[in-house]
């Protein structure tokens, strides 16, 4: 799917070869696949550079897709939405200091030492297939977010509460969030492939409409207005030009009560919400640049890392401090695969 990568590739052709092979297969890591298919293109034009003699970073300049191109439907048939590839790639040489890179190569070959860089655009995809999330009030006004996705380390129970603290205006600190729970969860595919805060955050923004379409169900009831007259905005139903209003957590109680509106409209404020991405749905294409720039040893063979830049295009930013620590655990994971992390067989015998 992503061999064009980020490049105005216009033709192309694929022929795949399946290997028996008594070694242990490889599978998703981190990346689910793309790290192989930026690979293969970024060393076909590191390639295509030597030969030409054309520089680098020129060419990929001269092939990114350009931003009036977009949308931009790919020959492997995926269509960007959006993107300034251009933009990114110059904005990372610069954190990097590309051209103050000879100064420091001199300075490693005075030690005896070697430096080699690169610099590597990418493209991923966002959202696939599709998950229902749920948020219930409870008699008390608190609110717990029944997750379809599951986190193991990505920090959904603080990214989704502060989705809904701001959409529903309760307190942060009255949400709570069950996931991977077969018993409390109906349904769920859990987590893979970058899918959670577009595909999970999309549901869950349906489940917190629907939470307010029922409220002022409930809100009209309670303040003797008609439904199409309530408006609702930072945790509070008014009724349109007047200075009735409710607390959505006084609504969230009054759907607990045994007389009154709740007789017809039913126990409990709650919603749900599903999302799809692909297929049918709308994924989306997070992109980026790195540059790495390294110092090797020829005698030893030791790699130091001199200086690595990422940037990248994430579109709206849930938790910026979570997100950064994603981007610097994938680079800390990518410089193990590269560097240090190895499954080795005897040539002889071939045994593990």
């Amino acid at each position: 799917m992503f061999v064009p990568s980020l490049y105005d590739v216009q033709t192309i052709d694929i022929s795949t070869n399946a290997v028996f092979t008594n070694t242990a297969p490889t599978s998703v890591y981190r990346g689910a696949g793309r790290p192989e298919a930026i690979y293969l293109i970024e060393r076909l034009i590191e390639h295509a550079a030597q030969i030409t003699g054309i520089d680098a970073v020129e060419l990929r300049r001269r092939n990114l897709i350009k931003p009036d191109a977009l949308p931009y439907h790919t020959p492997t048939h995926h269509t960007y939405d959006s993107g300034e590839f251009e933009r990114l790639m110059d904005q990372c040489l610069t954190l990097a200091d590309w051209g103050g890179f000879a100064a420091r190569r001199k300075a490693s070959e005075k030690c005896g030492r070697l430096r080699g860089r690169a610099v590597t655009p990418y493209i991923e995809l966002g959202g696939v297939m599709n998950d229902r999330m749920e948020i219930r009030f409870d008699p008390g006004g608190a609110v717990t977010i029944i997750a379809g996705t599951h986190s193991h380390g990505q920090g959904h129970a603080t990214a989704f509460a502060q989705l809904v603290a701001q959409w529903l205006g309760v307190p942060f600190e009255t949400i709570s969030h069950i996931q991977g729970d077969t018993e409390k969860v109906a349904f769920g595919r859990g987590t893979f492939a970058a899918r959670s805060s577009l595909v999970g955050g999309n549901g869950l923004r349906m489940a917190a409409d629907a939470v307010i379409a029922r409220g002022k169900q409930m809100a009209s009831a309670l303040m003797e207005a008609a439904p199409d007259d309530i408006e609702f905005a930072a945790g509070t139903f008014i009724v349109v030009g007047t200075d009735k209003r409710v607390a959505i957590a006084d609504v969230a109680r009054a759907f607990f009560g045994v007389a009154g509106p709740v007789s017809k409209l039913g126990l409990g404020l709650d919603g749900i919400g599903t999302w799809s991405g692909v297929p049918g749905g709308a994924p989306n294409y997070p992109n980026g640049c790195q540059v790495c720039e390294v110092e090797v040893d020829p005698e030893t063979g030791a790699v130091r890392i001199g200086r690595f830049v990422a940037v990248d295009d994430l579109g709206m930013i849930i938790n910026p401090m979570i997100c950064e620590g994603q981007i610097h655990g994938g680079i800390a994971q990518g410089v193990g695969q590269a560097l240090f992390e190895g499954i080795v067989y005897d040539t002889q015998s071939g045994s593990f």
